[in-house]
């Protein structure tokens, strides 16, 4: 598991008058109550969030932005006149292992200098990750989050889990008192998509000859650079709906999946292919780039120990030319629907089945939510 940073995005909000940090509301022991946050939970599985793939708990070490909204009652809108104004804007918050509510792991997220909560008056949250998203290219409003020309790194090794955060309505005061803080809870979703590969080799002829080694996959003609906007629906304010999506998508990169030195040998059981401190999160798109190409899966392998290396490239909107008739051939083994690009928030695991004469490849898709890809036959 690489060490990737998280982009966690809170949603910024400007502090309200003096008078309400001067006054702030007072817990049961007649101490100021801080606005702290709990350890972020990634929606798509409800585990807790972390750098990288994001399988477990969120870091400690990474830092996320915070906006809240205050209004006088219950929240209507983001933007709504009146009493309602932002009461955080863009605020940094840092894990702090000061704030302890008395079980193993114990501690919150918090500014500094602190937020405290308002005597009257309720507060709603978003949030995106890392805190290390530019200030310029990121905007919130009542149509939730956008991020413009954001770009995915071209070292694989540096990639970011970009995050945005679902609403958090009609908070009042961070769970607990004294010094019992559980936090405000913040729900995050994937904005980008994952990419793995599994391989496996559907025949087995015995002898060092037939053995397949591995040694490299890549994605080809990928964009990487594009705006994101979450697309909160506006006619329901007071639940959280959304339907994130990306535009304008830029740029076109090839991105390795496995380390130069990847030499795997592939038995009948189905592994993953070997990547190192490699972990593919890339910006969703559909794989027809018009004039501009086609996204591919190139795959390079050998048969045998010292067997001569060769390459496959599966075209991913038109299949590959399995039969050298000139006409690319549908790549899916198993006749499923064809994927014809990726979406935000879903891992795709594509499949490489290695045959005599052919590579089978399986995409599939699953919930980050995982996406299992049709085999591909090499």
């Amino acid at each position: 598991m690489i060490n990737k940073k998280l982009l966690l995005i809170l949603l910024p909000l400007a502090s309200l008058t003096a008078c309400v940090k001067d006054n702030p509301k007072e817990t049961a022991y007649g101490a100021p109550q801080e606005i702290v946050f709990d350890h972020p939970i990634v929606a798509a599985s409800r585990s807790k969030a972390i750098s990288g793939s994001i399988e477990g708990t969120f870091p400690q070490s990474q830092d996320f932005k915070v906006w809240a909204f205050f209004s006088d009652g219950a929240f209507s809108r983001w933007d709504a006149p009146g009493s309602g104004q932002l009461y955080m804007d863009g605020v940094t918050v840092s894990y702090n292992p000061g704030i302890d509510d008395g079980t193993p792991g114990s501690g919150a997220w918090n500014s500094n200098p602190s937020y405290w909560w308002p005597k009257n008056g309720k507060l709603t949250f978003a949030a995106c990750a890392p805190a290390t998203i530019a200030a310029s290219t990121v905007n919130y409003a009542e149509d939730g989050l956008s991020i413009n020309g954001f770009t995915v790194d071209s070292d694989p090794t540096k990639q970011i889990d970009l995050m945005y955060s679902e609403r958090s309505f009609n908070k009042t005061e961070s769970t607990g008192t004294n010094a019992t803080y559980d936090g405000v809870d913040i729900v995050f979703n994937h904005a980008l998509s994952s990419i793995k590969f599994k391989a496996r080799a559907n025949y087995n002829y015995g002898g060092e000859g037939a053995k397949t080694f591995i040694t490299g996959v890549r994605l080809v003609n990928v964009y990487e650079s594009g705006n994101f906007k979450e697309n909160v629906r506006t006619d329901v304010q007071t639940s959280y709906s959304s339907n994130p999506a990306w535009r304008g998508q830029s740029s076109q990169k090839d991105y390795q999946a496995t380390p130069s030195t990847l030499n795997q040998e592939i038995g009948s059981s189905i592994v993953d292919v070997e990547s190192g401190d490699i972990d593919l999160i890339l910006l969703p798109q559909q794989f027809d780039h018009g004039s501009a190409g086609h996204v591919m899966i190139e795959v390079t392998y050998k048969q045998g120990v010292s067997g001569e290396t060769k390459t496959v490239t599966i075209d991913l909107v038109n299949g590959n030319d399995t039969d050298d008739d000139g006409v690319g051939d549908d790549y899916f083994y198993d006749g499923a629907t064809r994927i014809t690009g990726w979406e935000p928030g879903k891992r795709y695991t594509y499949t490489l089945t290695f045959g005599r004469y052919k590579i089978l490849f399986t995409p599939t898709v699953v919930s980050w939510i995982n996406q299992d890809n049709d085999a591909i036959e090499i």
